[in-house]
């Protein structure tokens, strides 16, 4: 197990904790910025969902990700579900959505590599 691949996908695991506990907190802030309300799982899940249903949405959502957003519980939800939420909101600017889409593209890039 010491080989050099298994460091780099601990190291890459690790990322993506810590990638997701950004976006996490970005989407409380920016939630809290802008209702003037603290997150509340049940509560601001479905008052997003809701937004997020009224407007064009850029991505698509399945159904086990739609069923997480209606929750609330934004500690079960991963980078892609964090980053749609980001990106199809009005919570936050086009430079948080650039960045979020981008942190996800290194994501995905890293995670299918096939090396």
């Amino acid at each position: 197990m010491n080989s050099p691949d298994f460091y780099n996908w601990c190291r890459l695991e690790y990322l993506i904790r810590r990638a997701s506990e950004f976006l996490r907190n970005l989407l409380k802030t920016q939630w809290t910025a802008q209702s003037n309300q603290a997150w509340k799982d049940h509560l601001s899940g479905k008052d997003l969902f809701d937004k997020i249903q009224l407007k064009p949405k850029k991505n698509v959502y399945n159904k086990p990700q739609l069923s997480l957003l209606k929750r609330g519980d934004i500690k079960n939800w991963d980078i892609t579900l964090l980053k749609n939420v980001l990106v199809d909101s009005d919570i936050c600017g086009d430079d948080v959505r650039k960045n979020a889409e981008e942190l996800a593209k290194k994501r995905n890039e890293l995670a299918h590599n096939a090396s």
